[in-house]
This record gives C-alpha cells, sequence and structure tokens, in this order.
C-alpha cells in the first residue's frame, strides 16, 4: 500500500486522501509479502536446481506465456508468486510480465509454489528433506499436467509394483535432488519439448506435408523406412524425423536420428534446398569424396572396417566417427573439416534469410559429438519457417491463378490477350527469321574460308609435285649426259691407240 500511495500521491495533488479515494471507487488495495516473493531464482550452476524452486518457477512461466500464447484468460494462469511487484532473472526462461492483479484472485490450478518450501520461510538453508519434498511435489505436479516424464525412469526398476507413477516420481526427485545429469537435462527437455516445441511443430500438418512429399517423388513406405514407437517418446520428434527422411530420401541421404545423421550438416542443407532451391543451391554443399571399395576405405580408416561400404555411401564419413572411428588420412581428415565448416556456414546464412537463430555449429560437433536435443530444436524451426514459406507460396499461386481466371470474363480481355499473342507470335518470327539469316551469313563465310584453305592446299601440292618431278628429270639429264660424256671419251682413247 505505502508504494502505491508514494506513486500516486504526486499524481493526485489535491484530490485528498489517496487510500480513501481508492475505497471510495471500491478498490480494496492489500499487500502480504511472500517468502517465495525474497527467493532469488537466478541459475548460476546445476547445483541450483536440487532445491526443486527454480524448476517450479520456471514451469510456472512456461504454464502462464503457453496461456497468453493460445488466447485463453490470463487471469487463469495467475499463479501465487507474482503477487510480488518484482520479478526475478528466471523470467528469461520463457516467461511474460503478468498482468496487474488483485492478491484475492487467485488461479485455482497454480497451487505449486505456493506448496513449496523457500529458504526464507524459516531464515536459514534448506535441509535434504526440504529439497526433496520440493522435487517430488513438482514430479507430481508435472505428472498432473501430463508431460512424458515416466521414459527418465526407463530400466530403473526391477520391481512391477515399483514402476507405478508414484514409484516414478521418488526416482526422478531423487534424481534431481542428486543433480543427476540425465534427469535433471531430460526434464528441462520434456519441459520444452511440453510447451516450447509443440508451440512451433504442428504434428498433423507435418504428416500432410510428409504425404505431399511422397506424392511428388513417387516414394513408398518402404523406401523411406517404416517407424516403430516414437522418437524421445515424443510424437513431436517422431515427426519431424520422418519428414527429414521423407526429404532427404530423393538425395540419397540416409537419416536415422538428430545426432550424428546431422553431423556435417548435408541433412540440414537439402532440407533448405528441397523447398527453397534458389536459396541454397545443391551446388553449394559439399562433401569429401567416398571410397570405392572396401580396401580403399580400409586404408582411408586405418585398416579397422568400423562400417560397410553401403553404410559409408548411405551416411557419408559420419558414420565411421558414430561407430568410434576416425580418418586416418590426413588431407582427407582435414578435407572433411573444411566440409563441415562449409556446409554449416551455408546453413547459418540460409537461416538467417528464413529467420532461423544459428543454434548449431560446426565445432560442436568436430570437438563436442552431436547435441541431440539442440539438433530437435532447430530442425523444429528450420520446419516451422520451411513449411510457412511453401504454405504462403502456394497460396500466392492460388491467388494469382483465380486472378488470371477473374480478369479473362472482363469484356475485351480475350481480344486483348489474342492481339498480344499474335504481336509475340510475330516478334518470335521475326526473330527467327534473323537468327536463320545470321546463321546462313556464318555458315557461308566457314564455306568460304574452308574453300580458300583447299584452294591453297591444292596449290601448294600441285607445285610440291612439279617440283620434285622436275628434278627427277634433272637428275636424270645430268645422268645421261654424264654417262654420254664418259662413253665419247673411252671411244676417242681407243682411236688413239
Amino acid at each position: 500500500m505505502q508504494v502505491v500511495q508514494e506513486f500516486l500521491q504526486p499524481r493526485l495533488a489535491g484530490a485528498g486522501d489517496v487510500r480513501h479515494s481508492l475505497r471510495m471507487m471500491a478498490y480494496h488495495t492489500e499487500y502480504v509479502q511472500h517468502a517465495r516473493d525474497e527467493a532469488d531464482f537466478r541459475v548460476y550452476k546445476p547445483v541450483d536446481l536440487r532445491d526443486g524452486t527454480r524448476l517450479a518457477k520456471l514451469l510456472d512461466n512456461l504454464r502462464r506465456q503457453d496461456a497468453i500464447n493460445n488466447g485463453s484468460n490470463s487471469q487463469h494462469m495467475i499463479s501465487q508468486s507474482s503477487d510480488s511487484p518484482v520479478y526475478h532473472d528466471i523470467s528469461r526462461l520463457g516467461s511474460v510480465p503478468p498482468p496487474a492483479r488483485s492478491s484475492r484472485s487467485q488461479a485455482p490450478d497454480a497451487e505449486l509454489l505456493p506448496s513449496m518450501a523457500f529458504p526464507q520461510n524459516t531464515g536459514k538453508p534448506m535441509d535434504e528433506s526440504q529439497m526433496r519434498n520440493n522435487c517430488l511435489r513438482l514430479v507430481r505436479f508435472l505428472q498432473q499436467q501430463g508431460i512424458g516424464i515416466q521414459g527418465l525412469a526407463a530400466g530403473a526398476f526391477t520391481c512391477p509394483r515399483d514402476s507405478g507413477p508414484d514409484g516414478v516420481a521418488k526416482f526422478i526427485a531423487e534424481g534431481l535432488l542428486r543433480v543427476d545429469q540425465k534427469i535433471t537435462l531430460g526434464l528441462l527437455w520434456q519441459l520444452a519439448a511440453h510447451y516450447k516445441l509443440r508451440r512451433h511443430v504442428d504434428v498433423r500438418s507435418l504428416e500432410r506435408e510428409v504425404a505431399r512429399l511422397r506424392r511428388v517423388t513417387g516414394q513408398t513406405v518402404a523406401e523411406v523406412g517404416a517407424t516403430s514407437g516414437t522418437y524421445f517418446n515424443d510424437v513431436t520428434s517422431q515427426a519431424l524425423l520422418q519428414w527429414m527422411r521423407t526429404a532427404c530420401t530423393p538425395y540419397g541421404i540416409s537419416v536415422d536420428e538428430f545426432s550424428w545423421s546431422l553431423s556435417d550438416g548435408r541433412v540440414l542443407c537439402f532440407l533448405i534446398h528441397a523447398y527453397m532451391p534458389e536459396l541454397l543451391p545443391q551446388s553449394s554443399i559439399t562433401s569429401p569424396e567416398l571410397p570405392s571399395s572396401v580396401d580403399e576405405m580400409a586404408r582411408m580408416t586405418g585398416g579397422a572396417e568400423y562400417v560397410k561400404l553401403e553404410t559409408l555411401k548411405a551416411k557419408g564419413w559420419t558414420a565411421v566417427y558414430e561407430m568410434g572411428g576416425a580418418i586416418h588420412d590426413d588431407n582427407l581428415a582435414a578435407l572433411y573439416k573444411r566440409c563441415v565448416d562449409t556446409n554449416f556456414a551455408t546453413i547459418h546464412a540460409a537461416g538467417e534469410a528464413l529467420g532461423v537463430p544459428a543454434m548449431l555449429s560446426a565445432e560442436d560437433y568436430l570437438n563436442d559429438g552431436p547435441d541431440e536435443l539442440a539438433a530437435i530444436l532447430y530442425v523444429a524451426l528450420l520446419a516451422e519457417a520451411l513449411l510457412r514459406l511453401t504454405s504462403e507460396r502456394r497460396a500466392a499461386y492460388v491467388i494469382m491463378e483465380f486472378l488470371r481466371r477473374r480478369l479473362s470474363w472482363r469484356p475485351g480481355y480475350m481480344r486483348a490477350s489474342l492481339e498480344c499473342f499474335k504481336a509475340d507470335m510475330k516478334r518470335l518470327e521475326a526473330a527467327s527469321t534473323i537468327q536463320s539469316f545470321w546463321r546462313m551469313r556464318c555458315q557461308r563465310c566457314r564455306y568460304f574460308t574452308v574453300r580458300r584453305a583447299a584452294h591453297l592446299l591444292q596449290a601448294f601440292i600441285r607445285r610440291w609435285v612439279e617440283r620434285q618431278r622436275l628434278q627427277k628429270e634433272v637428275h636424270a639429264i645430268v645422268l645421261l649426259q654424264a654417262g654420254a660424256r664418259t662413253s665419247g671419251w673411252s671411244s676417242r682413247r681407243r682411236m688413239r691407240r
């Protein structure tokens, strides 16, 4: 109340007591300081998540934003944690500022944060029992919201009685308390997939797009590869994987998952090329040359046959790295790294034009290995942008066709179209005549050039033949004269004797 009074008093000078004026207008201001209003929700390291309060705040922000994006009444999703006028840095993880409301109007389904224990309640750090209870309340609340977290406890129970919802909740809560990397990251991924991924990907639209691609390219389910089950226990991820397979099958690229299949960048390049060939031409997609025989592959991989030659041709050199191998040819390894850098640079340039942020990089795949969850989010954003552009382009084609048909019913439109067609035909005939005359002139010039060259060659040959014949005749005459002289000298000598 003191904050409201200090804010309104200078602006309502001469109006008397602000509180009295507000009460006259039926506004009863109340303020209750809760312990969660004093909590610091900033996350500096993974250990900060083990008490469950920051995860609960993140869940509250995601649910509030999801309600606003879905067009529902924002008052329905405001929890008791928004009574405080200050919102902490955890709101950067997907929250929006909640609308101002009275502390009496509380949402009936936002009961998580008020039930959590905070260190400000007692003024002492929380012990493990309080943290465990917070994590257990969080996991049970997620189960009530229908978020699929049961996969995080897969294979953890030997007895079927312990694999119920309560046993799964206790196991996941213990994992959060121990800061188990798999369980903590898996829980964050399930939150992102449930509240963020479905906003960017419509499963039905992806299924229709897959069916359209199969019709256009003439593919069958057997050629693309039928999948059983769901990827990451998530229908959206499975639909994205099937879409990537269908789009990349005409280019001879095999896609089995979101990790190593995307490591060289070719799959993402072909996805963009399939929809926007003018934005990313196929000539800009680079890949090292693959071996043609098993012996050549063994020489390049150091004598070890990590994969079969058919698998290598379908997946590229990423299949070798996926099996724990490496390229032992230094020149080929350097060329592979350059190709990966070039492909991801091309992807980032095309993604910038499509409005997709650069979430993946070549260094992530070359140094640290593939990040599967980041790849799924990036493919989801890419699918949203490409399908939106495709639908907009189809809508433009439909509008243009409608306008053409609409204009064809105008008076004089057909006559004008016929005159335009005749003018185009005249120009085409004139161009054909000019081209024929020019071709004829070029042909005649080439003919005369060849004929002059032939005449010169013939004259040279005749002259050479005549010179050879003349030289032979001169040589014969000289021989005859020499013989005649020799016979005359011999006869005179005999006469003298």
